[in-house]
């Protein structure tokens, strides 16, 4: 596929409440807890279900295929 024959790039914001539902604070450091570390993990990748008929996932960044 070429780059003249890709569709055009959609804006990520469509479709999407901009009012906030809820703001949470964040908490005061405790001095005495030590920092969190996230160690020995792979990133996979994300997807979302859809209820339809047939098993259906959203994969973002792919094009639908609809």
């Amino acid at each position: 596929m070429t780059q003249e024959s890709l569709p055009p790039d959609l804006d990520i914001m469509d479709g999407l409440i901009m009012t906030s539902l809820k703001t949470i604070p964040i908490p005061e450091k405790d001095p005495d807890q030590d920092d969190v570390v996230v160690s020995d993990c792979s990133y996979i990748g994300s997807y979302n279900w859809v209820k339809r008929e047939t098993p259906t996932i959203i994969v973002p960044g792919m094009i639908s295929h609809t």
